[in-house]
């Protein structure tokens, strides 16, 4: 079975004239409509886990070279992600204060 994973908001977006629509859009949001935008897709996140019978599911929607990327591969790519933003808001903050040891 594959599972659909609509990108709203982002599915209106124009990928074509900016690479980087995602933080354009972001940009216009308040701190509150960014946290409320993280909140949302975490819990639509953790409903699609929970409703899928396999880690092997596919994704309805290619990517742009065609490929269907199973659920194992995109729960294991956002931690990825989720870890490599946290170390840089690690490398940012010690920046800052100099702490290495937080």
């Amino acid at each position: 079975m594959l599972l659909a994973f609509p990108a709203d908001p982002f599915a209106e977006l124009d990928w074509e004239a900016d690479r980087g629509a995602e933080m354009t859009l972001a940009e216009a949001w308040s701190v509150d409509e960014l946290f409320a935008q993280f909140d949302a897709a975490v819990v639509d996140s953790r409903a699609r886990v929970d409703a899928a019978s396999s880690l092997d599911e596919l994704s309805v929607h290619p990517d742009r070279h065609g490929e269907h990327w199973s659920l194992r591969w995109i729960v294991v790519h956002m931690i990825e992600e989720y870890a490599r933003h946290c170390g840089h808001a690690d490398l940012i903050r010690e920046s800052i204060d100099g702490d290495v040891d937080s």
